[in-house]
This record gives C-alpha cells, structure tokens and sequence, in this order.
C-alpha cells in the first residue's frame, strides 16, 4: 500500500538544527506538488534557454557547466520559494518577528546557510525521487534507499530493512567448472 502524507512538515528546531548555531530557526514546507515541479521545470528551462545550442560532436563552450549549475539552482530555488508556508526565527535588526513573505523568503535564501540546508532537506529528496523515476538508479542502499524511506514511512530514517540486496553476477549465475584449455 502506497503511504499518501499531506501534511506540512517543520525542518529545524533545537533538537535538529536547521543552521548551526541557530536552534531557534524552523521552517515549515508543505509537499511538493505537480504545479510546484512543473513552475520548477519552466525555471530551469528559462535559464536553459539562455545557453547556446551547441551541435552533436562539437566542443562545449566555456561557461556552460556553470550556467547549467545556475539552472538546477533556479530550479531548487522555486522548489524551496514555493514550498515555505510558515517560519519561526526570522526577525528584523530590531528583533521584529518576520512573516514567510515572498519577499523575506527570497532575502533568506539568499543566505548560503539556509539555501543549503533547505537544498538538502527539502529540495534534494525530491530531486532524487523524480530522477529514479526517470530511469536514473542509484544504490537503494544509499542516499535513495532513505529517500523512499520518506515516501513511505515504512522503516526509520535511516531506511534500515527497506533495501534488499542487488543481485550480482555471482548470485544470478550457476557456477559451471572452468572448460578445458584444448591442449593434451
């Protein structure tokens, strides 16, 4: 049976810090939806858009990994932008509480630490789901093995009895003694 959860989840607090050194901050996302991965992908695809067609065989022009990067990054970033629905530890130079606007959320993104541990709790998990979807595998026994561990909230969190072993040549072969080398 297919687990559904709907629920918002808080990232962070003392016992999980979201940001070293700072315990007081949560951060509350809801799931990922379609609408907010299809936004994600046009994104990705308007930096895309950006770069120059380069033809099959010919060299890569400089600066493409690095606006390529800058691509996946808008892509998280929309991801991350869409999914805050509320906070706790955000205050102005005079302590002011401040609300999960769209316009604080983009200046706390823009902070390296947050972006980062957002990008990792939030954002990466998803990335990771939607890229075995589409045919790209890794070893269940390691970052994805817990990533469908999320999914289904069937084992703990670090995926413990969720992976089966992969099969290998040795297990899916019957073992046959070596033939003969031909000479007498």
């Amino acid at each position: 049976m297919f687990t559904l959860d709907l629920t918002n989840k808080w990232l962070g607090g003392a016992a999980d810090p979201l940001v070293p050194g700072h315990p007081q901050l949560r951060i509350q996302v809801r799931p990922i939806d379609d609408d907010m991965r299809d936004d994600a992908i046009a994104a990705y695809q308007e930096v895309m858009a950006t770069l120059p067609a380069v033809p099959e065989g010919a060299p890569v022009p400089e600066g493409f990994a690095r606006t390529s990067g800058k691509a996946w990054k808008a892509y998280a970033r929309k991801l991350i932008e869409m999914g805050i629905v509320s906070w706790e530890g955000f205050a102005d130079g005079d302590g002011v509480a401040l609300p999960a606007s769209p316009d604080y959320i983009k200046a706390a993104l823009a902070h390296p630490d947050i972006y980062d541990a957002l990008y990792g709790r939030y954002a990466v998990p998803f990335m990771m789901r939607h890229a075995e979807k589409n045919v790209f595998t890794p070893s269940q026994n390691g970052t994805s093995g817990a990533v469908t561990a999320i999914v289904t909230g069937t084992t703990d969190a670090q995926g413990e009895g969720l992976a089966t072993p992969a099969r290998t040549r040795a297990t899916n072969l019957k073992r046959r003694p070596a033939a003969a080398s031909g000479k007498s």
